[in-house]
């Protein structure tokens, strides 16, 4: 039920695009589009050259103030090494 209702509280567009598919190991594994990572130095004139299915997520440490950023990288498929570093 929880997965349902968190379904429909956060969009997931971009994994959805037809372009975008071929890169979902899993097509009900997809990220969601406020927190989803974009890579940097995709060609800009090439649809989804800026996608992989992975979100960012912060971490709170120790209850500190500090937060550090993780990424989750959720079945990524389709993805090389090059396209690693971008993120």
């Amino acid at each position: 039920l929880q997965h349902q209702e968190c379904m429909h509280m956060f969009s997931r567009d971009e994994g959805q695009r037809p372009e975008n598919r071929m890169r979902n190991r899993y097509k009900n594994i997809l990220p969601f589009d406020h927190t989803r990572i974009i890579l940097r130095g995709g060609d800009p004139n090439k649809i989804g050259s800026d996608y992989i299915n992975a979100n960012l997520i912060e971490v709170r440490v120790h209850e500190q103030i500090e937060i550090q950023n993780a990424i989750l990288a959720r079945g990524i498929s389709g993805v090389d090494s090059s396209q690693l570093g971008q993120i």
